[in-house]
């Protein structure tokens, strides 16, 4: 995620989420990649996972 900000000249992490391209690739990657992977219910994750303040 952070070489990937840097290139696009987003310093934080909060930029980068707020940004449109970028905060979609990351929810892709997050749903399709990671969630997947977590020893928890998907469909807790999926609920979790974006909650966040």
């Amino acid at each position: 995620m952070t070489p990937l900000g840097l290139i696009h000249g987003v310093d934080h992490a909060r930029e980068l989420m707020e940004h449109p391209l970028l905060s979609a690739y990351v929810s892709e990657a997050v749903t399709e990649h990671i969630i997947p992977t977590l020893p928890y219910p998907e469909d807790e994750m999926h609920t979790r996972s974006f909650s966040l303040p």
